[in-house]
């Protein structure tokens, strides 16, 4: 059984997301999208449609640690709301007889997980649910777990149904959301069983429909702030990058392997810029997740290391992350065989708060946590803090990545379908040089995520002057010191910060 994890941070509120309804269907479209707001408010959703030309355009609920999408499983049909993945392969929902879902409010204080959040199935409600005599079974690296039942019904996706779509019922799982992973059918859980196969899931099946052309799909993120972003099943949105779309292999894991398992590429260089200057922090060719289910970036532990000092960042034993100004000015520069993406530095700082307001170093510099860590693996894991900054074409029927900066914070659009090749791509420079290369290192679905199992608590920490540990010199003012500045004008400036963290325990 292949092991997985998924790692999830929020350092800020979490977001809100509202959709706003549009029924509007114009020349033959379906068009889905969203407004989102952050807050702890609770969420409402309704929905705007479009299908075009062949291609199926996907709403993403941003509550700033995670990216979700709504669906309807059985007849009638039962709402969920899950974690849209690349990084993994399976659609699976949890099941009404879950034991560690909380009835209650003592119960879901005490460690139960909030169901709710992501819905249940139950089975016998549904005339058309199918078991189809399998075991679900997926166990994380971070060590928890889903299993249950393998069983077919109908998906209805934004107006779509899809009849006879297998998916996971998580009859006993610790995760408080479920999953939607569209990433290669050779890396689906049914192909950890006693009698292997693979099935065709989301991406096959929209394909197999006739709602696509060809299992592909566009993923735009939008920056960190952003009110919304969507990814589009079977197209392009042009008007959602600048430059050229420039294509790459995605890597299999032998040379005689037919299909890859992971969206995994060749990264070759990695440069922090910042005062005028560049250091390249690469010395070599390593592998490169990218992987929509990932809140942080992971990076090998020397890899790591570097970036870390060349940030100068303050370490907090306490949190486990590194802090830094959030004014700090620059990007991290990434170099994919010829397809180069910029991540400024504002897109990888994330604001620390305490009780919903700004926390601040000493010196009056605001607290950010970079968006990177130290990974236990020989490769990188890139996750949303380098995602919403590129714009992200997936092909798995052509085993390729199509990347471009992203176009932030538009409301252009000019879709056009993907009908056999990823339109407007040019190979990247060292295209035929890298296709020969092969996986040197397990690269499947493995990723980090933090959360309480109660998915309601929130973990209190306290940071002092004590807690925080420097990797390097102070060249910009993130002392170790950190400070609450009170929106009240009588009150004093604190002289710790509590530094809230609400988690969600995820399994993707």
């Amino acid at each position: 059984m292949k092991l997985q994890f998924v790692s999830l941070l929020s350092l800020s509120a979490l977001a809100s997301a509202r959709f706003l309804a549009n029924t509007e269907s114009p020349d033959g479209t379906l068009q889905i999208g969203f407004n989102a707001k952050r807050g702890f408010a609770p969420r409402g959703h309704d929905e705007r449609l479009r299908k075009r030309d062949g291609t199926l355009e996907v709403p993403l609920d941003n509550i700033y640690t995670y990216y979700n999408v709504e669906l309807e499983l059985g007849t009638p049909p039962q709402k969920f709301d899950l974690i849209i993945d690349t990084g993994s392969s399976d659609l699976w929902v949890i099941s009404e007889t879950n034991p560690y879902c909380a009835t209650s409010a003592a119960q879901l204080s005490s460690g139960y997980i909030n169901c709710s959040r992501s819905g249940t199935f139950a089975a016998g409600d549904s005339s058309t649910y199918q078991f189809n005599n399998s075991n679900f079974y997926i166990r994380y690296g971070d060590g928890t777990v889903a299993e249950g039942d393998w069983g077919m019904d109908t998906l209805t996706f934004n107006g779509q149904e899809i009849p006879n779509m297998s998916f996971g019922l998580g009859n006993t799982t610790n995760s408080s959301l479920g999953v939607f992973g569209i990433g290669y059918t050779n890396n689906e859980a049914t192909m950890a069983l006693s009698e292997p196969y693979t099935y065709a899931n989301f991406p096959v099946r929209l394909a197999q429909a006739g709602i696509i052309n060809t299992p592909a799909y566009s993923l735009w993120l939008n920056d960190i702030n952003a009110n919304e972003g969507n990814i589009l099943f079977g197209g392009v949105d042009h008007a959602k990058y600048s430059g050229d779309l420039i294509s790459v292999p995605v890597l299999k894991a032998s040379a005689s392997a037919t299909k890859p398992t992971s969206f995994t590429i060749a990264f070759n260089s990695l440069k922090y810029t910042s005062d005028g200057s560049s250091q390249e922090l690469l010395s070599n060719t390593i592998e490169a997740l990218l992987d929509s289910g990932t809140t942080l970036s992971y990076f090998p532990k020397n890899v790591a290391a570097d970036l870390l000092a060349a940030f100068n960042s303050s370490y907090s034993s306490q949190l486990g992350y590194y802090l830094q100004s959030c004014n700090l000015e620059g990007s991290l520069d990434y170099s994919f065989n010829g397809a180069n993406i910029s991540v400024p530095f504002e897109s990888l700082l994330l604001p620390v708060t305490s009780r919903g307001r700004q926390a601040y170093f000493s010196n009056g510099d605001p607290v950010c946590a970079i968006g990177i860590v130290p990974g236990s693996y020989s490769f990188a894991l890139l996750g949303d803090t380098f995602l919403r900054s590129a714009y992200v074409v997936y092909d798995l029927q052509n085993d390729q990545i199509a990347l471009a900066q992203a176009n932030t914070n538009t409301t252009d659009s000019n879709i056009e379908a993907i009908v056999s090749t990823i339109p407007s791509a040019t190979r990247a420079s060292l295209y035929s040089a890298t296709t020969g290369i092969t996986l040197q290192s397990v690269t499947r679905g493995v990723r980090t995520m933090f959360s309480t199992a109660s998915d309601g608590a929130v973990q209190t920490f306290t940071i002092s002057g004590a807690t925080a540990s420097k990797t390097g010199s102070s060249k910009s003012s993130n002392a170790s010191t950190i400070l609450i500045k009170s929106s009240s004008p009588v009150s004093a400036l604190l002289l710790v910060v509590v530094f809230l963290a609400s988690f969600c325990l995820v399994l993707v």
